[in-house]
């Protein structure tokens, strides 16, 4: 579930992940004025389902931004990478069940 956490004088954006009910989808935006590519993650709330299993939203389709509440936006392909890491991270302490503090 996607949830906006208000604190004192903060807000944060959590995404709960393990029961299916977020939707993931990949995107790109093409630039035709800088020649360049921006990719995206985009995460919406959906009904509970199989983990992994296509939502409604699709690589592919024309969206807005606006469209879902948390979009990931990257510029340069490596800043996936660095994403791709911390995750795989968070997996292996998981698996491990290591509480890394």
């Amino acid at each position: 579930m996607i949830e906006i956490i208000t604190g004192n004088d903060s807000k944060s954006v959590k995404l709960s992940f393990g029961s299916g009910d977020i939707g993931v989808t990949a995107h790109s935006i093409n630039n035709e004025e800088t020649h360049s590519v921006t990719g995206m993650v985009l995460f919406n709330n959906q009904n509970s389902r199989e983990i992994g299993s296509v939502g409604g939203a699709r690589a592919g389709q024309e969206f807005k931004e606006t469209d879902f509440p948390v979009v990931m936006s990257f510029t340069d392909p490596y800043s996936i990478d660095v994403v791709m890491q911390q995750l795989k991270l968070a997996r292996n302490l998981m698996m491990n069940n290591n509480p890394y503090v």
